[in-house]
């Protein structure tokens, strides 16, 4: 079984057009003391690419003996444009603009390269369109966990979100805490919250747990623009385990993410630097990027 779920950071909404400037990431100078706004936001017609890099470290084991073990990397470019930005919610137009890897990208909630998906969200990043997919679908889970209210930093909240696995169909639940590290200047950017996530996924279903066991942990770290309303870097790793009749698939992941300005309008292609992140069970350090 392959059950990534790194896709909290999966459909980022990414609307800054700014040019690429080389400034280093700065603490904030203003005082921690204060209330902070974090929405998702954008204007009508923004556009901008996020590039991403998935690597997952697959063993399986049958009664107990390790049978084989692969690495499964994914490289893939995520062209973003805001069709219609409202007060509260706004509309993202998806696309895939180049894919490097043989995985799925709809275990991420992201459209494949010959398909589009336009997402509705809320300020919050509540989900409440993807069409065509169901509601109970994967694309439905929120891409980021934001509050609903103001926050300072130390505060922390949670998020509840229940889906279908479209492979398996099992009913999973996530839980999911996330902890306003700090305030930090991001260059073009703007001022960017640091987010640290930790959390778990489970099977919902009592019935179920008596026949597998599905033990997933998932932690890392982001940076939202507050001015720009969106995530421009993250990285999240996720330790695996399922266990079925006798066989057991363990699974260690990472995920990065960064956004960059959308290529030439002449040119379909992309030149951005290669990202890269290594699977590991150790916490993410704060970034330290250059924009």
């Amino acid at each position: 079984m392959r059950k990534n779920i790194l896709i909290l950071i999966g459909v980022v909404i990414a609307s800054c057009t700014s040019k690429t400037q080389k400034t280093e990431l700065s603490p904030n100078p203003e005082s921690t003391n204060g209330q902070y706004e974090l929405r998702l936001k954008g204007h009508n017609g923004d556009r901008s690419l996020t590039v991403y890099h998935s690597d997952s470290a697959v063993e399986d084991f049958e009664q107990n003996q390790k049978v084989r073990d692969h690495q499964e990397i994914l490289d893939f470019v995520v062209s973003t444009e805001i069709a219609d930005a409202r007060e509260n919610q706004i509309t993202v137009r998806t696309k895939t603009v180049e894919k490097d890897g043989t995985g799925s990208l709809h275990d991420f909630a992201f459209p494949e390269p010959d398909e589009s998906i336009d997402f509705i969200y809320s300020s919050d990043a509540e989900v409440l369109r993807a069409d065509p997919f169901p509601k109970a679908s994967i694309f439905f889970l929120p891409p980021i966990s934001l509050p609903s209210y103001d926050v300072k930093v130390g505060d922390t909240w949670t998020m509840d979100h229940a889906w279908i696995s479209s492979n398996e169909g099992l009913p999973l639940n996530l839980n999911m805490v996330t902890i306003f590290k700090g305030v930090v200047g991001c260059g073009p950017f703007g001022k960017c919250a640091e987010l640290e996530i930790s959390g778990q996924v489970e099977v919902a279903s009592e019935s179920l747990q008596k026949m597998i066991r599905f033990d997933s942990r998932v932690w890392g770290r982001l940076l939202f623009s507050m001015e720009k309303g969106d995530v421009i870097w993250s990285e999240v790793r996720s330790q695996d385990i399922f266990k079925a009749k006798g066989n057991e698939t363990r699974v260690l992941s990472c995920m990065v993410s960064r956004t960059r300005p959308p290529a030439p309008a002449e040119s379909a292609s992309t030149t951005h630097d290669k990202i890269t992140c290594e699977p590991s069970i150790k916490m993410v350090p704060s970034p330290k990027l250059q924009f």
